[in-house]
């Protein structure tokens, strides 16, 4: 009998670790699961408040983080580093938070556009003359005050932002073509550089990224004061802008 026990109890020890383990990795799992649920419920609410509002200043202020640090990284990344260092600090926050926002209401008016058209799309035709005026505007290294910036890239972007969405209706993205155009976006190879976002934003990898695919953008998210927040974005072509 002692013999037995002895054989006995470490073999059922071993059984009820290795079913701990288990339980705890297959509980680790359905919690990661279950938060690309939420993630990919973000994306959904996040795209159709762009459709609302034709706009990326509302995703920018309710759907991304909201720590100061990783706002401000965020804006660099995109636009903030073009800037001359010598003039940076002379330029408000704010004028070139607004460029990064002109900037992607651009994008993701384009990216509308484009799904609600189809293969062989054109842009709108009024759109060049607007569209030249922004590719000869001045180097951003070369601004030195928020008008200037204003005057040099808000200014314009606004121009073709204004045209992109006189040519956009609420019905275009309840389209049966609109879903078929974006189910039917196809990436050659994965466009969603989460290691890149990580360096980017000095995270660890005890960090968890999520990332939706909606329309023409990768939408990276953490979870931050235990809500999932978007910190940055790229467009499926692997580009950062």
């Amino acid at each position: 009998m002692r013999a037995f026990v002895r054989k006995f109890l470490p073999a059922m020890s071993c059984v009820m670790l290795l079913a701990s383990s288990t339980y705890l990795a297959e509980a680790q799992i359905s919690a990661q699961q279950e938060k690309q649920r939420q993630a990919e419920e973000i994306g959904d609410r996040l795209i159709h408040r762009f459709h609302e509002t034709l706009d990326f200043a509302p995703i920018f202020k309710e759907f991304f983080v909201t720590d100061p640090g990783m706002r401000r990284r965020e804006v660099d990344l995109i636009f903030g580093q073009k800037l001359n260092p010598q003039f940076r600090d002379k330029i408000d926050q704010t004028a070139v938070e607004r460029v990064y926002v002109s900037t992607w209401t651009f994008w993701h008016l384009m990216s509308a556009y484009m799904f609600t058209q189809g293969k062989g799309f054109q842009p709108p035709p009024e759109m060049g003359e607007a569209y030249e005026a922004l590719t000869g505007t001045k180097n951003p290294y070369e601004i030195t005050s928020g008008k200037e910036l204003d005057e040099q890239f808000n200014e314009k972007y606004d121009r073709l932002n204004n045209i992109l969405r006189k040519n956009l209706t609420p019905e275009a993205f309840r389209s049966e073509s609109y879903r078929r155009n974006v189910a039917n976006l196809n990436e050659p190879q994965e466009t969603a550089d989460i290691s890149q976002m990580r360096q980017d934003f000095h995270m660890g990898e005890d960090v968890k990224v999520y990332v939706v695919k909606r329309e023409f953008f990768n939408y990276f998210l953490i979870e931050e004061k235990g809500a999932l927040r978007v910190f940055t974005l790229s467009l499926r072509t692997k580009d950062r802008l």
